[in-house]
C-alpha cells in the first residue's frame, strides 16, 4: 500500500472516531452553537447538571417530605430555592430548624440570615444543631440579603478544592425594609417606599442560577397577610409578585391547635399546601404534627395515604388488620413495608406524572358541585 492510500485511510479513521464521539453532524453542529453562544454553562441537555437534584435534605416530617417531591424518602431538593410562607406562629422558623439540622447532620454548613432577631445559640443548641456549622447573619434590608449572598456564593464558586456542602436560611423575608425606607425613616420622611418589591425580585433574579449551579439550596421564611379590600377572604405573600415567580416550591402553612384531655394547648397541626411546585400537583396539602414538649413528628400525616396494611376502621384504625389507637398509630416505628405501600401512594396521589388521572367527565361533575 502506497503512502498517499495510508494517508487517505488514517483521516477515515480519524472522522469515523470524530462522529462516533460526537454522535453525527447534528451532534457536532450543536456543540459548535453551544460554543459561539460564549454562555460557559451552556451544554446539551442529556450531559446537564445545573438543574439536576443531586442530593436532598430530610425535613424531619416524611409526610412533609411526599409534599416538596412527591417522594417520602427524599425532602429538600440541594439546587432549588423554597418558600415557607405562612401567618405568624404558623412553625415555619421550627421547620427551617428541623431542616438546618438534618442539613448539618448530612455534612452541610448554614449561612442563617436572620431579620427578626428570631434564633439564638442557645435555642439552636437546644434543638440538637450543632452551633458550630452555623454562621449567623443578622440583616435589615434587602440590599444587604442580595449583596452578602452574592458574595458568599462567588467566593464558594472560586474556590476549587475541599469545598463544603452549604445551605442558605432566610428567616425572614417579610421582615425586610430597603436601604430608602431606612433612610426615609431616619431623615423624618412618611413616604411609601416603592422600590422593595423591585429589590426583593432582584434577589431572585440574581441569585436563582448562581445556587443552583452551586447546589445550594435556599430556605426562606415569609409573612402571610390579609388583603385589604378583596371581594372574598383573601391571603398574600409579603414582598410581591418576586418569590412567587422565581421560587422553585411555595409551601403555604395554616395552623389548628392541639389540646390534651385536660385542653391544655400541647402542640399544633400545621396544614402544609403546594401554592406552587415543579414536582408536584399544585393545591396538594398533608398535615403534620408539632408537638411542643417532643417536637415535630415524623409519621404524622402519613396516615391520609392509607393502604390495604394501615385503614381507617369504623372505631380507629387498623395496622396489618389489627386495631391500634390513635396514641399508638402517632408514636409508632412504622416497619419498611407499611413505608413502602406508602410511598407508592404518596407518588401516586400527589406527584406529577401519575397514572391516576382523572377523566373530563369527573372534572366537569366537580366543577359543577363548587358553583
Amino acid at each position: 500500500m502506497n503512502i498517499k492510500k495510508k494517508r487517505v485511510l488514517k483521516r477515515s479513521a480519524k472522522a469515523a472516531i470524530r462522529k462516533s464521539k460526537n454522535g453525527g453532524f447534528t451532534n457536532g453542529f450543536m456543540r459548535t452553537l453551544l460554543k459561539e453562544s460564549k454562555n460557559e454553562f451552556a451544554s446539551l441537555m442529556d450531559e446537564e447538571t445545573q438543574s439536576t437534584t443531586t442530593e436532598y435534605i430530610d425535613t424531619g416530617s416524611l409526610a412533609l417530605n411526599g409534599l416538596l417531591t412527591g417522594d417520602i424518602t427524599e425532602g429538600i431538593p440541594n439546587n432549588k430555592t423554597i418558600v415557607f410562607a405562612g401567618m405568624e406562629g404558623c412553625g415555619k422558623t421550627y421547620l427551617v430548624l428541623e431542616c438546618v439540622k438534618n442539613a448539618i447532620d448530612a455534612g452541610y454548613i448554614v449561612c442563617y440570615f436572620d431579620s427578626e432577631n428570631a434564633v439564638d445559640k442557645d435555642m439552636l443548641t437546644e434543638r440538637g444543631i450543632d452551633v458550630k456549622k452555623v454562621m449567623y447573619f443578622p440583616v435589615a434590608t434587602v440590599e444587604e440579603v442580595r449583596d452578602q449572598i452574592v458574595t458568599i456564593v462567588n467566593e464558594y464558586n472560586n474556590t476549587k478544592e475541599n469545598k463544603p456542602k452549604v445551605m442558605l436560611i432566610l428567616d425572614s423575608l417579610g421582615n425586610l425594609s430597603t436601604t430608602k425606607e431606612i433612610a426615609d425613616i431616619e431623615g423624618g420622611k412618611s413616604k411609601q417606599d416603592m422600590t422593595r418589591a423591585r429589590g426583593i425580585k432582584s434577589i431572585f433574579r440574581v441569585l436563582s442560577n448562581k445556587l443552583a449551579r452551586a447546589k445550594i439550596p435556599f430556605l426562606i421564611t415569609n409573612h402571610v397577610y390579609e388583603v385589604v379590600g378583596s371581594f372574598f377572604p383573601q391571603k398574600a405573600q409579603s414582598g410581591g409578585s418576586g418569590p412567587k415567580y422565581a421560587a422553585s416550591i411555595i409551601i403555604t402553612i395554616t395552623k389548628s391547635k392541639a389540646k390534651d384531655k385536660a385542653g391544655n394547648v400541647c402542640g399544633i397541626y400545621m396544614k402544609c399546601k403546594t401554592y406552587k411546585n415543579r414536582f408536584c400537583k399544585p393545591e396538594t396539602s398533608v398535615k403534620i404534627y408539632l408537638d411542643f414538649a417532643i417536637g415535630l413528628n415524623k409519621y404524622y400525616g402519613l396516615q391520609e395515604f392509607g393502604n390495604p396494611l394501615l385503614s381507617k376502621a369504623t372505631r380507629g384504625w387498623t395496622l396489618h388488620g389489627k386495631a391500634i389507637s390513635d396514641k399508638q398509630l402517632w408514636s409508632l416505628e412504622w416497619d419498611e413495608e407499611l413505608l413502602k405501600h406508602i410511598n407508592e401512594n404518596v407518588k401516586n396521589k400527589i406527584a406529577f406524572g401519575n397514572k391516576n388521572v382523572v377523566s373530563m367527565d369527573q372534572i366537569v361533575e366537580d366543577e359543577k358541585e363548587t358553583k
